[in-house]
């Protein structure tokens, strides 16, 4: 019996087909994969993605910041009005806990926060850029009448430099004895800061106004403060109804008497 052998060139044409075969089959399979991974990652961005739109305001604007610049060099971040408003806020209420918060988020540094602050104009002093501010509510309709609080409050004593104005800070602003602004040896630290803020009759908003720092200081003194004060005040459309001493009970009677 005499067996038919296949011809050489249609055995190699089906292995050729073969090989291609399994080719297109290791493609398919491939891209198989390929499509099921981005299913899976599509279906997770998706969850993110409803994450994000039932976050809170503050939240989503965390996230937008940390896709932003957490991967930046911190030379190379750039950070939002929010974001800088926020961590000023968050680092006056602890700076440990501040701290503590950018080991988790990508914030600021406290010298970044400094030399944005160093920016605005709040040297001791009547602060007109809040007066403006309290203006600016006032024009959106908000109460113009409001009460000035006088307050005297305990610091840390220290000296410190404002290279943006090239002055030393802390020191009595009114000595008894007076002395040269650039006499630092004979200079007397301040104890305490006097403030002044404003609180409107409808509790809406509170701000301070003006403050300096000082170890005493007299009751004529006090009432030209407060005197200089409420005109300011005027000038911003703010109507004060009523002065209150708080925290001052045994020096509060002269200086009601000066300004009567």
């Amino acid at each position: 019996m005499q067996v038919q052998t296949v011809p050489e060139t249609v055995m190699q044409t089906e292995i050729t087909n073969s090989a291609k075969l399994t080719d297109s089959l290791n493609a398919l399979a491939m891209k198989t994969v390929k499509i099921k991974e981005l299913y899976v990652e599509l279906r997770k961005y998706k969850e993110e993605l409803a994450k994000v739109h039932n976050m809170s305001y503050v939240a989503s604007k965390l996230f937008e910041n940390e896709k932003f610049n957490h991967s930046k060099p911190a030379n190379g971040r750039r950070y939002t009005d929010f974001i800088r408003n926020l961590s000023v806020n968050l680092s006056f209420y602890s700076q440990a806990g501040y701290e503590k918060l950018r080991t988790i988020f990508t914030l600021p540094s406290l010298t970044s926060i400094k030399n944005h602050l160093a920016k605005v104009g709040c040297a001791s002093g009547i602060l007109k850029n809040a007066l403006a501010e309290i203006q600016h509510k006032i024009s959106e309709g908000q109460l113009s009448e409001a009460t000035l609080s006088l307050d005297g409050m305990a610091i840390k004593k220290g000296i410190h430099w404002d290279s943006k104005l090239k002055k030393y800070f802390g020191f009595d602003e009114f000595p008894s004895v007076p002395t040269a602004e650039n006499d630092k040896k004979n200079g007397s630290v301040a104890t305490e800061a006097l403030v002044y803020y404003l609180v409107s009759l409808d509790g809406r908003w509170k701000t301070p106004v003006a403050y300096y720092f000082t170890n005493h200081v007299d009751s004529k003194r006090r009432a030209k403060l407060t005197t200089e004060i409420l005109v300011e005040c005027a000038n911003f459309g703010v109507t004060v109804t009523s002065v209150v001493f708080d925290g001052l009970p045994t020096t509060n009677l002269p200086h009601i008497w000066v300004l009567i």
